[in-house]
């Protein structure tokens, strides 16, 4: 069953419980109104009275408790049930399902002994290679290359059953175990559906102040074992506790529910971030081909531009051709050929040439010519039609 956290701070919580009703609030939360209750007075958050609201509903005085201080984490983390269904390929959704409705069935509970029988291979290189954890007093840990257990000696003989157990059950669901020993870390692994998911059993363990030496607090084992996928999701459960009425090793069926449905958020999360690229690069692929058709305008305006001057360059130097033929004619009788200023006017003729734009010569001049061509095509096929009618 995957669970949803919502993290929120005391006051704001203190801040909510006072604008609405406490049966309400709870609902937002997907909890009861007593189990909303308990997270107040666990945190010291008081609440309204009975018959609060109905006293703001008829127009009467009403007072609102202040806040007190809190000794320690404000932080509050409500967890609920998550009713949304991953989104994967059916088919995969549909085996999934149908594992863990084998899971659910009475006779496929998994039972734990209390003595190792034929343990696992990775339970027996954990047992010898069982230290005292150098980090927390009074616990022991499995060593280099071996299991992730951390647990006190009390409970060691119980997180072995524990882990053969649940190691030789994974494996006969065609599931991996293996220890990987990346970054110099023992990292118990477990492959389902194609993912690979870290795990651990280990004591929860307690706070306690103390005065020795340099440290003025240690961590106390508190008896109470849990079994985690070492991820902070928020789309699916990853801890496993000790309660009153269940222990850990009670609870494996519902722990290889938790990797299936591990693995089906994790591949709902692969798809969306495949899906993410894939908009993403669609979004670039749109942006750029925008930054083309930006650039080929701008390109075609300057064209353009420069087309309008030279035009205006070629017909400034027609005329100054025609002027200096006048001027030439007044003073001389006629242009003799081959002489220096039929020279000149050739090749100033031939400069405005090169520089017109509407010549064929020049690629506007060539769609200008064509569509010239084509509009009197078509204003003589439209004479010669009329020609007919007529």
């Amino acid at each position: 069953m995957a669970y949803q956290h919502i993290k929120l701070e005391r006051e704001k919580l203190y801040e909510q419980v006072w604008s609405k009703p406490m049966i309400h609030l709870a609902k937002d939360y997907g909890l009861s109104d007593n189990g909303l209750r308990k997270i107040c007075r666990r945190f010291n958050i008081p609440v309204p009275d009975s018959g609060y609201w109905q006293k703001i509903q008829y127009g009467k005085p009403v007072k609102q408790a202040p806040l007190p201080e809190f000794q320690g984490d404000s932080g509050i983390l409500i967890s609920r049930i998550d009713k949304r269904i991953p989104q994967v390929e059916p088919e995969l959704y549909k085996d999934v399902q149908a594992k863990i409705a084998q899971e659910l069935l009475p006779e496929n509970k998994i039972i734990v002994p209390n003595i190792l029988t034929k343990p696992h291979p990775l339970v027996i290189q954990a047992k010898k290679n069982i230290i005292e954890s150098y980090k927390y007093k009074n616990c022991v840990s499995s060593g280099r290359e071996s299991l992730d257990i951390r647990v006190s000696r009390t409970n060691l003989n119980r997180a072995l059953c524990i882990m053969d157990i649940l190691i030789k059950e994974l494996e006969a669901r065609g599931m991996r175990v293996f220890i990987n020993t990346k970054d110099q870390k023992e990292l118990t692994c477990v492959e389902v559906l194609g993912k690979v998911f870290e795990i651990a059993l280990q004591e929860t363990l307690k706070y306690i102040k103390i005065k020795n030496g340099y440290f003025d607090h240690d961590y106390q084992p508190t008896g109470q074992l849990v079994l985690r996928i070492k991820r902070d999701y928020e789309d699916y459960r990853t801890r496993w506790v000790d309660v009153k009425n269940q222990k850990v090793e009670d609870r494996l069926n519902s722990f290889i529910i938790g990797l299936y449905e591990a693995a089906l958020w994790e591949r709902a999360s692969e798809i969306e971030r495949e899906k993410w690229h894939r908009e993403l690069k669609e979004k670039e692929r749109k942006e750029e081909e925008a930054r083309r058709l930006k650039e080929e305008e701008l390109k075609r305006m300057k064209g353009l531009e420069n087309d309008t001057l030279n035009w205006h360059k070629s017909r400034n130097i027609r005329s100054y051709i025609k002027a200096s033929e006048k001027a030439y004619l007044q003073k001389n009788r006629s242009i003799i050929p081959g002489a220096e200023f039929d020279k000149w006017r050739i090749w100033a003729s031939q400069q405005a040439d090169r520089l017109d734009p509407l010549l064929a010569g020049s690629s506007f001049g060539h769609v200008i010519s064509s569509r010239m061509a084509g509009e009197s095509d078509s204003i003589g096929g439209d004479n010669e039609r009329n020609g007919e009618d007529c």
